[in-house]
Parts: C-alpha cells; sequence; structure tokens
C-alpha cells in the first residue's frame, strides 16, 4: 500500500513537468525562425510564441528526456512490485542485445558544446 502511494507522489508531479515542458516547446520558436506574420499573408500569427535560442530548446528537450525517464523508471518499479507481490506473473520473451545496448548507449551520450549540453 506504501509503495503506490509513494509512486502516486511522484508519478503526479513528473507527469505535470512533463506536460509543462511541452507546453513550453509548442510556445517557443527559434531565433532565426521568427517572423511576426504567417508566411502566406501579413495576418499575424494567432498564437504569440517567445522567441529563443537553440541552447533553450535543447535544455527543454533534456528537461523533457529526463521527466520521461523518471516516468518509465517508476513504471517499471510499480510492475516489480506487482511481480513480487505475485499480482502480476512474469513471461519470458527473447530481446535483441545488441539493439538493448544501443539504444542504452544512445539514451545516456551527453554531448557538450559551448557549455551546454545536447
Amino acid at each position: 500500500m506504501f509503495f503506490s502511494y509513494f509512486a502516486h507522489e511522484l508519478r503526479t508531479p513528473l507527469n505535470a513537468m512533463s506536460l509543462g515542458i511541452g507546453n513550453l516547446q509548442e510556445e517557443f520558436i527559434l531565433v532565426g525562425d521568427f517572423s511576426p506574420f504567417n508566411e502566406d499573408s501579413a495576418v499575424p500569427r494567432e498564437k504569440e510564441k517567445f522567441v529563443v535560442s537553440s541552447s533553450a530548446l535543447d535544455i527543454l528537450g533534456l528537461l523533457e528526456n529526463s521527466c520521461e525517464e523518471g516516468l518509465k523508471t517508476l513504471q517499471e518499479m510499480i510492475a516489480y512490485n506487482l511481480i513480487e507481490s505475485r499480482k502480476v506473473l512474469l513471461s519470458l520473451k527473447q530481446v535483441s542485445f545488441s539493439s538493448m545496448l544501443t539504444n542504452t548507449v544512445r539514451k545516456h551520450s551527453i554531448k557538450v558544446s559551448g557549455g551546454v549540453r545536447e
């Protein structure tokens, strides 16, 4: 029971952060892409967007990925808890080790350029 409550208390703020980051990404446009008008007409854009640098968008992307990884880890912990309590039974399946390794390396590789993580 404690774990279910604990998981809910973690999942709720992680979901809120993830949604907030997604909303921010929709509100921002790159400095070079800024045009106060639609390309097809002289009518101003329907929704005002904020102009930011690409490094700000990169940071939002990192935050989004971190939230997703946190939610995924939490979901795996919930699944493990269900397995331990014998509420769910395991079924084994074959996986590609090279694919799993490639995905893990890709997710955890960090490029640093100009002091900003990409």
